[in-house]
């Protein structure tokens, strides 16, 4: 049996000698996806695919599967998507701190909570990476001032964080994630409903 290959809902025919999705995702890419798009979702029958390690896709074998769909969208579809959605993971990222703050605060679980506020640090440069490159796609106009003032504030949390971290006092760095770190968020959050 052939998987269907359909994307973004048009079925395409593809050479019977592809019989992995790995390199179905190569010739699509290839042939279908143009330079200024990108494949947003991968449906195997029906069910989101996503690469828990490198090369998963070539173990997907496509006599077993009845479909694959692929949705595109060009890269300023997605980054005005993405912009629309980022005060919404600033709030999930903004509860990461809020629940590392707690947790550094009880002796008991301090070592979570350093954990949470590594999770929540990476988080928050995964976030800033992708916002970087959507601000390029689609040219935001923020005032330099503005955003530079943000970094700044940023940087002095960052800062009071380090300090506190090399006194050894959870109660200083759970207070600047909570009065900092937070207020940081929601200026940026702010910041970017403004520039929609």
């Amino acid at each position: 049996m052939e998987a269907i290959l359909k994307i973004n809902g048009q079925i395409k025919n593809y050479p019977k000698d592809i019989l992995n999705l790995e390199s179905l995702l190569l010739y699509a890419q290839r042939d279908w996806i143009g330079e200024d798009e990108i494949v947003v979702a991968v449906k195997v029958d029906d069910r989101i695919f996503s690469e828990q390690y490198e090369h998963q896709a070539s173990e997907v074998d496509l006599r077993k599967v009845k479909e694959v769909e692929l949705i595109k969208q060009t890269q300023a579809e997605f980054a005005k998507e993405f912009l629309k959605q980022a005060p919404d993971y600033l709030t999930k990222i903004e509860r990461g701190f809020r629940s590392a703050a707690n947790f550094i605060r009880d002796n008991e679980k301090e070592s979570t909570g350093y954990y949470l506020l590594g999770k929540s640090l990476e988080a928050l440069s995964a976030f800033k990476v992708h916002l970087d490159r959507v601000e390029r796609t689609i040219n935001i106009n923020q005032p330099p001032k503005k955003k530079e003032d943000l970094w700044q504030r940023f940087n002095l949390v960052a800062d009071e964080i380090i300090k506190a971290q090399r006194q050894k006092d959870r109660l200083t760095i759970a207070s600047a994630l909570e009065d900092g770190m937070i207020s940081f968020l929601r200026d940026w959050k702010e910041m970017l409903r403004q520039s929609l």
